[in-house]
């Protein structure tokens, strides 16, 4: 550890580099730790509430998410064949996991509503530019493209049902 080494870092010695670890992760703890109390809560409502959901809904659901998976493996760089053995195994779980999203997109609409939550513009930009950051790449081309293929929508779901949780562990 030299001092170009430190500077890479933007820090002056091994001690202000040890404090900047430290805060990192602590503010990683705290993000892993509020992620596993919204899922422990999402769970909980997802077991407490029980209704049917149309079977064609559901194929469709299930139909999509085939389609996204099948084209992120594409994406990973897997050859077709390797992709096309995937898909099978994949095809058995689709079911269930449209059927999780679907519920928890009503309950999660139905608690939006009541709590009058939305996303915000301010918010899915936000989002949007952490995502861009973490993608290496520009704010509005990520927003471009998100547009495009429908993910703008469910990157505002997304935010509207953590607030929605977070609002819930707030008055637990």
């Amino acid at each position: 550890m030299n001092e170009s080494f430190f500077k890479r870092f933007g820090v002056a010695d091994k001690n202000e580099l040890a404090k900047v670890i430290r805060e990192r992760d602590e503010v990683n703890i705290e993000r892993q730790q509020k992620e596993a109390m919204r899922e422990s809560v999402r769970e909980y409502l997802l077991g407490k509430v029980d209704f049917e959901l149309p079977a064609n809904i559901v194929a469709d659901q299930s139909q999509l998410l085939l389609q996204r998976q099948y084209t992120r493996l594409l994406m990973q760089g897997l050859k077709a064949e390797d992709v096309s053995k995937q898909m099978d195994e994949l095809k058995a779980s689709s079911q269930e996991q449209a059927k999780e999203q679907l519920k928890s997109f009503f309950v999660m609409d139905a608690i939006a509503k009541k709590l009058e939550i939305q996303a915000s513009e301010e918010e899915i930009n936000g989002y949007i530019a952490q995502a861009a950051m973490y993608r290496q790449t520009r704010p509005e081309k990520l927003r471009e493209q998100m547009s495009r293929d429908g993910s703008l929508t469910q990157a505002a779901l997304e935010i509207r049902e953590i607030k929605c949780i977070d609002k819930i562990l707030e008055s637990a």
